[in-house]
């Protein structure tokens, strides 16, 4: 009875393009990724300009502000609805139901209430998402939604079920972790004031590797889960179908055979390899937006407020 209570919320996770493996995968990126070509991502520069701008405006005229509440979260959270094309009204009721997505991701840690709320929330989601994909069938816009309806490879093309799965995906992905790379790179630079003054000396040129030394140092993502598909054998270890494999990007990012001194914070660091966004076929499909608004965010905070 309860796996059949859960099985909506499980089919909408499932239908996730990170959750997929070839060629079901292969058919979906090559479909989502027409909605983040490095047009569309510049595209919409201007307007995550406009939304930090107005976010600092709205912190000066408080007399205290926490930095994750009242500006690394609400940042990501408007620009992502806006480049989804949901209207103003909807999106303090928009930033909630992320909300939901996180908690079923990342668990409930057993209350059951919590999850029950968290699940609601998703399907009210889905059932807007859902509405919304109709609405911008027959009203065109440029934004994401109408970037994945007009998607086509030869005659395929996304089902409004494919489209609404990875609007949550893109909602949750492009909100949390924008979210945590900006309070990161602040708490990196407090941490490490010598770095914080030489970027002082310097934004314009050090923006770019800083946030690519955050990415690195403490970036928002530390481990992923897997389950394995299929027996193999990987430097000697023999890991079997159905056991659970958890890739800690983290510390690969803290390699000291891949980095030197990869425990210092160095915004100046070259080369940068490092794997904040994961690699290969799953590397993060809104990489190039979560380092636009990284670093529109971050570079305008420090010099409205350089101390």
């Amino acid at each position: 009875e309860q796996r059949d209570e859960r099985r909506p919320t499980y089919d909408i996770l499932m239908d996730w393009l990170v959750f997929r493996d070839p060629p079901d995968h292969t058919r979906l990126r090559k479909l989502v990724s027409r909605a983040f070509t490095p047009r569309a991502v510049e595209s919409w520069r201007s307007r995550a300009n406009q939304v930090v701008d107005q976010t600092l405006r709205e912190l000066a005229d408080k007399s205290s502000v926490d930095l994750i509440t009242d500006f690394a979260y609400p940042i990501p959270a408007v620009v992502i609805a806006e480049i989804m094309g949901v209207p103003p009204n909807d999106r303090d009721t928009f930033k909630e139901w992320s909300d939901s997505v996180m908690v079923l991701v990342f668990g409930a840690r057993g209350l059951e209430d919590r999850r029950l709320k968290a699940q609601h929330g998703l399907m009210e989601l889905a059932s807007y998402l859902g509405d919304l994909v109709e609405f911008h069938r027959t009203h065109s816009g440029e934004n994401i939604i109408g970037d994945l309806i007009a998607a086509q490879e030869g005659d395929d093309r996304l089902s409004d079920q494919e489209i609404v799965a990875n609007l949550v995906l893109f909602l949750f992905g492009g909100h949390e972790t924008t979210t945590n790379l900006i309070g990161n790179g602040v708490n990196a630079l407090l941490r490490n004031p010598e770095q914080l003054e030489k970027y002082r000396q310097n934004p314009d040129g050090l923006t770019k590797p800083m946030v690519e030394e955050v990415l690195r140092y403490d970036g928002p993502s530390k481990m992923e889960v897997r389950t394995i598909s299929e027996d193999l054998s990987m430097r000697g270890q023999t890991l079997r179908r159905g056991d659970m494999a958890y890739l800690v990007q983290h510390a690969a990012n803290r390699d000291p055979g891949q980095f030197h001194n990869p425990d210092l914070f160095d915004i100046e660091r070259e080369p940068n390899h490092h794997i904040g966004f994961g690699f290969g076929i799953h590397f993060c499909l809104g990489a190039a937006l979560a380092r636009l608004e990284g670093s529109i965010a971050l570079e305008r905070l420090l010099t409205c407020y350089p101390q």
